[in-house]
C-alpha cells in the first residue's frame, strides 16, 4: 500500500456505475472487495505490532474479542486520520447526590472533514466502583447495621464492609471523563473493520489541570486501600501484575487512565479469586496471564510474556494506615 492510498472507505461521492436498480456495477463491487481485503491486512497488522494487549486493548472474562481501551481508540484514530469532535454531554444531577453523563462523538476527516462515525457513552455514580466504598469496621457509619452490608476478606483475616459512598460529588468529573472515553471508543469500534477485531458490547494521559489531578489522586487512595488489604509479600509482588511497575513510588506516577484500567482488572477479578487465599499471587498471575493470552490469541495465535516482580519498601500514599487494618 502506497503513501498516497487511503485506508477509509470512499463512499462518500462516489459515483456508482448501476449494473440494476441503482446498484453498484459487478466491477465495481470486485473493486470494493479488494480494498476491504487491504483493509482489514492493514488494521490487523497495525494491531498486532504497534499496539500493545496490556495497554491498547484487553480481555478479561470467558473469551471472546478483545475490548478496546481509550489509548487504543486513540491509536487507531491516527491510523484512520480522524479526530474526535466537539463532545456533546447530556447530564443529571439527583437531589440524592447522584450524578449521570451521556456524552455523543463524532469522528472528523482529518483530510476532509467529513464525519466518518459517532459514538455515545454514558456513565453514573450509581455504578458500583463510585456508589460504594470499602471500609474497616472502624471506618462504617454508626448508622448502618454490619450485619446487612456485604463483607470481604483480606489475607490476614481483616474484614473490610462495602457501605455506600457518601461523597458522591468528588466523583462527578470522573463520571464525565468515563462518558467521555466510552463515547470515543464507541465512535472508534464504527470505523470500517474495527468492530471485527474488537468487541463492541465492552466498554474499553498524564492529567492537564487541577481538577483531573485531584481525580487521579482519589483513584490513587482507592489504590492505596487496596494494597493494604493484602499481605506484604503478596501486596509487593502484586505491582507488575497489575500496574506493570516494580516500585510503590512508580504507582504514584501513573496516569489517570492507567489507575482506571488497573482498578477495573481488580474489580474484574473480585468474585473470581479468594483474596485470603495463601496461594492467591498465583491465582492472580494466572488469570492475567490468561487474560493477555485470551485477547492476542483471538486475533493472532500469540502468547505473550509476563512480568516479574521485585520488591520495594513501604506505601507512601497519603491516607494512613487503619488502627485495626492488614
Amino acid at each position: 500500500m502506497d503513501e498516497t492510498t487511503s485506508i477509509i472507505p470512499t463512499i462518500p461521492g462516489t459515483t456508482l456505475v448501476s449494473s440494476a436498480g441503482g446498484l453498484p456495477s459487478i466491477s465495481r463491487m470486485h473493486e470494493r472487495i479488494a480494498q476491504q481485503k487491504a483493509m482489514r491486512a492493514v488494521l490487523k497488522e497495525y494491531v498486532k505490532s504497534e499496539m500493545d494487549p496490556q495497554r491498547h486493548f484487553y480481555s478479561i472474562g470467558d473469551g471472546g474479542k478483545p475490548a478496546l481501551s481509550q489509548d487504543g481508540a486513540r491509536n487507531l484514530c491516527s491510523l484512520y486520520e480522524v479526530q474526535a469532535g466537539e463532545t456533546r454531554l447530556e447530564e443529571q444531577y439527583e437531589e440524592t447526590g447522584h450524578y449521570s453523563c451521556k456524552a455523543t462523538v463524532t469522528l472528523v476527516s482529518l483530510n476532509t472533514g467529513a464525519q466518518l462515525g459517532q459514538g455515545t457513552g454514558s456513565c453514573s455514580t450509581k455504578e458500583s466502583k463510585y456508589a460504594w466504598r470499602w471500609a474497616w469496621p472502624n471506618e462504617v457509619p454508626a448508622h448502618l447495621d454490619k450485619r446487612t452490608l456485604r463483607t470481604r476478606q483480606t489475607r490476614n483475616k481483616q474484614t473490610l464492609y462495602r457501605v455506600p459512598n457518601e461523597d458522591l460529588a468528588d466523583h462527578w468529573n470522573t463520571v464525565l471523563k468515563m462518558a467521555e472515553k466510552r463515547a470515543l471508543v464507541a465512535a472508534t469500534l464504527r470505523l470500517p473493520m474495527v468492530s471485527e477485531i474488537f468487541d463492541t458490547s465492552a466498554e474499553g494521559e498524564d492529567p492537564q489541570d487541577s481538577t483531573e489531578e485531584q481525580d487521579r489522586k482519589g483513584l490513587l487512595r482507592q489504590v492505596g486501600t487496596w494494597l493494604r488489604t493484602l499481605h506484604r509479600d503478596v501486596r509487593l509482588a502484586s505491582l507488575p501484575v497489575f500496574f506493570r511497575v516494580t516500585t510503590l513510588d512508580e504507582v504514584q506516577q501513573l496516569s489517570y487512565e492507567q489507575l482506571d484500567m488497573a482498578l477495573v482488572r481488580i474489580d474484574a477479578l473480585e468474585n473470581k479469586v479468594q483474596w485470603n487465599s495463601p496461594t492467591l499471587l498465583a491465582d492472580i498471575q494466572g488469570l492475567e496471564k490468561q487474560s493477555a493470552q485470551q485477547a492476542v490469541s483471538d486475533l493472532f495465535g500469540d502468547r505473550p510474556g509476563t512480568s516479574q516482580p521485585e520488591d520495594a519498601d513501604t506505601i507512601p500514599f497519603s491516607e494512613e494506615e487503619p488502627t485495626d487494618g492488614a
